[in-house]
């Protein structure tokens, strides 16, 4: 597949040329207005002297702290590559760890955010607002919309676990914006790209270390996210990997992204972001924490969206036979392990009392007797605004087990056709992207966003992924890195892509 880019004798219309290039001058970013300079100073006083009446020890954390913040504050494309490198790490871990009442990654987003957005905002305008944004606008204030109109209706007090419900989607359109305006550089992008790739290393490694060496390094994960989910009833006992996250579903996630986007970036021939064995180690350790997961639906989508890529690129026959041979190595290498999981689909629990005789596997058959005996008769009443973020009466199995069923809670029918619109705008935008692409790395993330949209729907039928930990931070992450690159002055008089 050829795409070339019309040249200045074909068309004599000015074409935009992405900041970074040469004869483009960039804005000056490493300062700070004197009104935003004098409102942090301020604030940068009462913190220390905050932290100083606690004792010498937090007053200097606090000095620290306030230094680091003002020099992001004047760094903001830093700071951007700060949160593209921390955030989706360290979205699963608990509330409080390392500050105390505090998410870490939701600190920072917010932070980030404050800086690119309202302080360097005459500085970095971002690009225009497309139907993406609107979208995406309408959909992370959708929740908090819709949860106020039905905890009005359903006459509901509000708790502080409804208000985090509400207000948590806001986090990723910050995400969003964040990124299509901080990220002004070709080589910010670049960079951005490969911090998501690297970061994603030692979480792997995490999760083969928990897979081999067990309970120990699964009590210091426990401690980290305070995850509850190795002593729930209703869970099989066969041991999966969680590594940073608070459930092996959130981990599958986040791995799920990293892999369609080295591999969509290996598709597309790319060596801007990382060399080919860069991607190999990459492939190779997510690989292994997808597989110590044991989520099958997101090893389904995670071949499917590979699929997807390999036909956009002209090479689906060569990604179809290394899928056989490296898919068919695995199982010969993993048999046991996959076998335990196959054999505890079959064994009735207190949860799913059946014999085991049914066609479905018993997990399945405990989502549909929730859904179907739970959920839905929840629902009644209630199908075009949905219930808000409380939980409705008659709930006894506290977790919806499918992103559609949450979407359905917390704003109906009407913000479930909200969020298939946002997905399908993504993709259509991420498709005419990878046709227009004037580089390789362009070119593979909007080819890994166009399948990560393809699979959305397919993965969260039993899980919701949509809301997670895991897979949403690195995903918004991507949407506003592909919008980044359309901030441009001129375009180049000709550019020929080659896959």
């Amino acid at each position: 597949m050829t795409l070339t880019l019309p040249s200045r004798t074909v068309s004599r219309e000015r074409r935009p040329l992405e900041m970074g290039s040469p004869g483009v001058r960039e804005p000056k970013l490493d300062s700070l207005s004197p009104a935003w300079l004098g409102i942090l100073s301020i604030v940068a006083i009462v913190v220390v002297a905050a932290g100083a009446s606690q004792g010498t020890a937090a007053g200097i954390v606090a000095l620290v702290g306030v230094v680091a913040m003002l020099y992001l504050a004047s760094h903001p494309v830093v700071l951007t590559l700060m949160a593209v490198a921390v955030v989706p790490v360290t979205s699963g871990l608990a509330r409080g760890l390392p500050v105390p009442g505090v998410r870490l990654s939701e600190s920072l987003v917010v932070f980030a955010a404050f800086v690119v957005i309202l302080v360097q905002g005459k500085r970095l305008p971002g690009p225009r607002w497309t139907s993406v944004d609107k979208f995406a606008l309408a959909y992370c204030f959708g929740a908090l919309i819709f949860g106020v109109v039905d905890l009005a209706l359903h006459q509901v007090t509000v708790a502080g676990d409804d208000l985090q419900t509400m207000l948590g989607p806001i986090q990723f359109f910050l995400i969003y914006r964040t990124m299509a305006a901080g990220l002004v550089t070709h080589r910010s992008r670049i960079l951005a790209i490969r911090l998501i790739l690297l970061m994603s290393i030692p979480v792997s490694a995490i999760a083969i270390a928990q897979q081999f060496l067990g309970q120990p390094v699964t009590n210091v994960l426990v401690s980290m996210t305070g995850t509850t989910v190795f002593n729930t009833p209703g869970f099989e006992p066969v041991f999966r990997a969680t590594s940073v996250f608070p459930i092996w579903h959130a981990l599958a996630g986040y791995i799920l992204v990293v892999i369609l986007l080295s591999a969509g970036l290996l598709l597309t021939r790319d060596r801007e972001v990382l060399p080919v064995w860069g991607h190999f180690v990459v492939l190779v350790t997510g690989s292994f924490a997808l597989l110590f997961s044991l989520t099958t639906t997101v090893i389904v989508g995670a071949v499917i969206g590979i699929l997807i890529m390999g036909a956009m690129t002209g090479r689906l026959a060569r990604v179809l036979t290394w899928c056989v041979v490296l898919g068919g190595g695995a199982v010969l290498l993993f048999y046991p392990l996959i076998a335990s999981r196959i054999a505890s689909q079959a064994i009735a629990t207190a949860d799913t009392p059946g014999d085991g005789t049914s066609f479905l596997p018993q997990t399945l058959q405990y989502r549909f007797g929730v859904w179907t005996d739970q959920y839905f008769p929840a629902l009644n009443g209630s199908w075009l605004t949905g219930y808000g973020p409380a939980e409705p009466p008659g709930i006894d199995w506290h977790h919806t087990e499918s992103g559609f069923i949450t979407i359905l809670l917390r704003g109906g029918l009407m913000y479930l056709i909200l969020t298939a619109i946002l997905i399908t705008l993504v993709a259509l935008h991420a498709r005419n992207r990878l046709a227009t692409a004037r580089s390789t790395s362009e070119g593979g993330l909007a080819a890994a966003i166009f399948a990560l949209a393809v699979v959305f729907p397919i993965i969260n039928l039993v899980f919701p992924y949509v809301t997670a930990s895991g897979l949403p931070q690195p995903l918004w992450m991507l949407w506003g890195i592909l919008a980044a690159s359309e901030v441009r002055k001129f375009r180049p008089a000709s550019a020929e892509v080659k896959w």
